[in-house]
This record gives structure tokens, sequence and C-alpha cells, in this order.
């Protein structure tokens, strides 16, 4: 096994945060349920439901081109009260949910271990869309960030995933290094495989539910140690 991990032609690791080290789904859900309680309204799983459909499909148009980040953040909350009987004013309402979510750094299994032992091969690059304040204050609280070297927020490139801007900020911050020495890990087909593919880069697709069968990834996992041995 060491002797595997020794010869792994990979010292520079890109790796996604929502969803592959972050557990995004328990965060929103903390988030939202806050939300609704500061706007007196009362919290359901039901109502969650739809929002994080919502959340899901809008994020996946941008990865698409279909809407730009500055539309998505507010037009998801129009979206949510449009399809219920809660009435939002999208701006502020997306204004508390990006607070609330700020302070969730909850970690999935195994983030910890993976992180503590690529630091020991390489350079760690957190490449991840999103608001740089909410990531990187997640980060911050996740206790991940001994093991980073950098982190890369869509926000402050001013462009995300798949976009090669995104990724092309991303190794330049890690010292433009050999691009066949670099390895893309993240959930997200539309986002993290082909922004990677696109950039002549390897990547690792994190599918812990064997959803995605059609990726265009280098790897496909279903457990984060997998990594270690690629």
């Amino acid at each position: 096994m060491n002797e595997m991990k020794n010869e792994s032609k990979y010292n520079v690791f890109l790796l996604d945060a929502d969803g592959t080290l972050l557990d995004f789904d328990e965060a929103q859900r903390i988030a939202f349920h806050n939300l609704l309680h500061d706007n007196g309204f009362e919290p359901t799983d039901e109502l969650f439901a739809v929002f994080a459909k919502i959340n899901k499909g809008i994020w996946k148009d941008m990865a698409d081109g279909e809407i730009t980040k500055k539309e998505l953040l507010p037009h998801r909350f129009k979206l949510f009260s449009e399809e219920t009987d809660i009435r939002l004013d999208p701006v502020l309402a997306n204004c508390s949910f990006l607070t609330h979510l700020s302070y969730q750094g909850i970690i999935l299994p195994g983030a910890d271990e993976l992180l503590a032992s690529l630091s020991k091969r390489g350079k760690i690059a957190i490449a991840t869309n999103g608001v740089e304040f909410v990531q990187k204050r997640r980060l911050a609280l996740s206790g991940l960030m001994p093991y980073i070297d950098q982190v890369v927020v869509s926000d402050a490139v001013g462009a995300g995933k798949p976009e090669p801007l995104f990724f092309e900020a991303a190794l330049h911050l890690v010292g433009n290094p050999d691009p066949e020495t670099v390895l893309m890990v993240g959930d997200a087909p539309e986002a993290d495989i082909r922004g990677a593919s696109n950039c002549g880069l390897d990547s690792c697709l994190y599918d812990p539910d064997g959803i995605h069968t059609n990726s265009e990834a280098t790897y496909t996992i279903r457990n984060l140690a997998e990594v270690l041995d690629l």
C-alpha cells in the first residue's frame, strides 16, 4: 500500500469543498431552518426538500452557463416563494441564509484523514464555487485549514467551475505545476470533472452513491480514502 502511494504521479491536489470535504446537505439544512425561524416561519423537512431541489438545480444551471451567480443567489428564494406559501424577500433571505451557512463547518467522514495524508505528498488547494466569506469561514471552522495551502473561491476569481479561468487561477496559486501532476477531486460531474477535463487535468469523481454512470472522470471512487491509491 505505501509503495503504491509513493509511486503516485500526483503532488498537487485540487479538492472541491461541498459534497466532497464539507457536508453541504446538513449545512444548508441548518441554515435554511434558521432562515425560516428568522422570518417567523416554522421549518419543516418538506419545505427544506423544496428548497434543496431548487438550490441544486440552479447551481447546475450556473455550471451550464444558464445563469450567473449574482442572479442565482437571490433567485433561488424567489423560486422557493413561488412554489410554497412562504413569502420571503429574495435579497434579504439570501443574506440571512448565507450568514447562517457560513457558520456550518461540518466535514464529511474521512475528509480529515484524507487531507492529512495528501498534505504529506504535496500541495492542496480547495477549489470551490460559492461565496468567499461563507466558504472561508466554513473551512476555518472545519479544522481542515492546517492541511490546506490555498483556498480558491469563484467569488474572488471572478469565474466559477467549470470555466477555464477558474482552474487557471487555481493552478497559478499553487505555482503553475506540470498539469500531469495535478488531480482534481470533486463530486460534481458538470463542474469539477468537466472543468478539469477542459483544462487537460486528470480528475477523480467522488460518487459515494454510485449515481453517475457516464462521467468523463479519469477515476471514479465511492470512498474518499480511495484517492490515496491513485
